[in-house]
């Protein structure tokens, strides 16, 4: 099998023709301070201070997508249709003023050396469509069951940049009453806090009908990716945290500007990645109908003739992009996963035809006793960890 190709290798072959990393939801939640700033993105890719010059492309010097409102962080929006039609158990999701706040965003930077253009990092955020409804309905109602998560409600009510303050008046007076339930155990509480409505919740959210405006977001975003650079010469590399790689793979099979992209992407890695999970939502060759055969209470059943009509799983879509290629022999597809060992919501990435799969583990917070890691540590913290960095950049 061909040894693995790195960031490094990617980096020192933009010194001759432009190179494009969409990178995807880097500031989601991993702090409270927001996002990976440029300096800390230079220093970490370790880039030689005097050649290199980065700059924050902003929106003076982009156009928004379809005339849209400008998001009030000042970043790139890239949904502009409103939601305001969308609800929970009857209940509105977003107001006119909410949409505005929650529409997904590019952030762009661009790398240059030697004042010649080199690489453009393009970080996808569809983030902020989710805050609401992980805040008003997960974490709000939480508080009479197994007790307020802290850190997550601050996190959602933090103002300012890309931030915005999800929780309305009437959720704060439900929070400032006395918790119905006595708050559960401990450990209890953590693990349904982290796990259940802060992690697995988001891809609820991407199997269900909002994965529409998730693909479209992801879409759009990737058009602008692709139309600012040569599409004759130019490299792309494709890094998605956690749930960012079923969402790129989604909107691979039926969105025009991802399938591109995608198509002229060789690298790919997964920081944290659920394709093994979800690929249980997309079984592949069931019936579309089984009617009954026979009487009784457990009557034999017959399968009605065709597959379901179900989408594409995240592994056929793997499949599919790794036979892409144009030299599969010589040149295979590559994907590198990272796992920490004790991050609860990360899966090794299967052998897959034609591509080069490598799956990594690597530790990127410590376990007390051998007992227990911080859950969000070891799930959103690879990009922190400099082992992580070294592997890439070797």
């Amino acid at each position: 099998m061909q040894a693995a190709r790195y960031l490094r290798d990617f980096i020192d072959a933009g010194t001759s023709r432009g190179s494009h990393i969409p990178v995807q939801n880097l500031i989601q939640a991993r702090d409270k301070r927001g996002a990976l700033s440029v300096a800390e993105l230079l220093q970490i890719l370790e880039l030689p201070a005097d050649r290199w010059q980065v700059r924050r492309v902003r929106n003076a010097e982009q156009v928004p997508i379809g005339g849209a409102e400008l998001h009030r962080n000042q970043e790139t929006p890239v949904v502009d249709r409103h939601l305001t039609g969308a609800s929970y158990c009857g209940e509105a999701i977003y107001s006119g003023d909410d949409w505005i706040n929650a529409r997904p965003f590019v952030r762009h930077h661009l790398l240059k050396c030697d004042g010649k253009a080199e690489i453009m990092v393009d970080e996808v955020n569809y983030w902020p469509m989710l805050f609401p409804l992980k805040a008003r309905f997960l974490l709000v109602p939480e508080h009479d069951l197994s007790g307020d998560d802290k850190g997550h409600l601050e996190l959602v009510q933090k103002m300012g940049g890309v931030f915005h303050n999800w929780l309305r008046p009437q959720d704060l007076t439900a929070l400032a009453k006395p918790p119905r339930g006595g708050h559960a155990a401990v450990i209890n509480r953590v693990l349904k806090h982290q796990i259940m409505n802060w992690g697995l919740s988001d891809a609820v959210v991407a199997l269900g009908s909002m994965r529409v405006y998730l693909n479209h977001a992801m879409d759009l975003a990737f058009d602008q990716v692709r139309g600012k650079g040569d599409p004759e010469t130019d490299n792309f590399v494709v890094m998605a945290e956690s749930l960012g790689s079923f969402v790129v793979l989604d909107a691979m099979d039926s969105k025009p500007a991802v399938a591109d992209v995608m198509a002229r992407t060789d690298y790919v890695y997964f920081l944290a990645n659920q394709v093994a999970l979800l690929e249980l939502a997309r079984i592949q060759g069931v019936p579309t109908v089984i009617s009954p055969k026979g009487e009784g209470e457990y009557p034999d059943l017959v399968e009605a003739t065709g597959p379901a009509t179900v989408r594409p799983s995240p592994y056929a879509m793997l499949k599919r992009w790794g036979q892409q290629s144009h030299n599969l022999i010589n040149h295979p597809r590559q994907i590198i996963a990272f796992s920490d060992p004790s991050d609860v919501l990360t899966y090794r990435v299967p052998p897959i035809d034609g591509v080069t799969v490598v799956n990594l583990y690597d530790r990127n917070t410590p376990r007390w006793l051998g007992l227990l890691a911080a859950f969000g540590r070891a799930h959103l913290g690879h990009l922190e960890n400099k082992a992580v960095w070294n592997v890439l950049m070797r």
